[in-house]
């Protein structure tokens, strides 16, 4: 299905790039360093992207792989504490610098320094003094996809951020999908109060209704769809949480930018450090996450 971008107001900042190799292809956006797309060569799109990309200078786009910088969710770090905006950190709504250095046919390399983001957020940033810091993010588009964020804290004080590569999937039917690999693991439930915590069991994640869970867990994950005949692998480094989500189709069709339905073709599977896996920095000091996408037919 042909898949539009829309306009809503000038757009002066909204670049896109493709990025091509012989073993497959991404498209990326300079707003937010943003994945928002990704296919092995001769196979269907395996990053989920909206029927309609909505841009509104400051808010985020919808689907893809946004980085979600220097917190989670609205902050669970200590320091300046929680109810932080913009949801997920302002990484997502700035542009990026490409790094023409590192810049080839299938991959690209994205900066963002502490000197170019607006006053208003940084002050949001929890660090002793001054935050200065810079932010490498890597991505590799050919038969797998490799994400990799690299932050470095460049000032005199410590640094204390969450960070997440909150990676949509696409899927034939979230109804119809299994991801495996979190067995017995532990996870809070954010679609209760109170986050309570919870244990998976022996089954693998379903998804007959909404799902909202922060896992601890660094393991290899397999997303396994019959409906298209394919396992995802997603596998990870630098992360000691992982957060599986998917609305739900009441929820979902509550989303801004979405059609009704939209929402049963994904599943987010993200490589995360938050809450008190927030990463703490001190001077000099860096810290790198990544997460990897394969595709396999089965």
């Amino acid at each position: 299905m042909k898949h539009d971008i829309d306009y809503e107001d000038e757009a002066p900042s909204l670049v896109l790039r493709r990025l091509a190799s012989k073993d497959g292809s991404a498209m990326m956006s300079d707003y937010g360093a943003q994945v928002l797309s990704w296919a092995p060569r001769g196979e269907s799109p395996v990053v989920w992207q909206p029927y309609t990309l909505h841009f509104i200078d400051g808010k985020p786009l919808q689907g893809g792989v946004p980085v979600a910088f220097p917190w989670f969710g609205s902050g669970f770090s200590h320091g300046k504490g929680a109810g932080k905006k913009p949801h997920h950190g302002f990484g997502r709504i700035l542009p990026w610098t490409v790094d023409t250095r590192d810049l080839s046919k299938g991959d690209i390399s994205y900066v963002l320094n502490s000197s170019d983001i607006p006053e208003e957020y940084l002050e949001l940033v929890d660090s002793d003094g001054a935050p200065e810091f810079r932010v490498v993010y890597r991505v590799e588009g050919g038969s797998n996809l490799r994400m990799t964020l690299k932050v470095t804290n460049l000032g005199g004080g410590l640094i204390t951020y969450e960070e997440a590569l909150h990676t949509y999937l696409r899927v034939s039917d979230v109804a119809n999908v299994e991801l495996k690999g979190l067995e017995k693991a532990k996870y809070l439930d954010a679609t209760l109060p109170d986050f309570p915590l919870e244990s998976q069991g022996e089954s693998p994640v379903l998804f007959t209704g909404p799902v909202d869970r922060i896992y601890s867990s660094r393991e290899a994950l397999v997303l396994r769809d019959e409906g298209l005949r394919r396992a995802i692998g997603i596998s990870k480094k630098g992360s000691n949480r992982t957060v599986v989500w998917n609305p739900g189709y009441e929820a979902g069709n509550r989303i801004a930018d979405l059609e009704n339905g939209e929402s049963d073709s994904f599943v987010c599977v993200e490589a995360v450090n938050c809450r008190e896996d927030a990463i703490k920095l001190g001077p000099g000091q860096s810290h790198i996450l990544s997460q990897t996408l394969s595709l396999w037919q089965i």
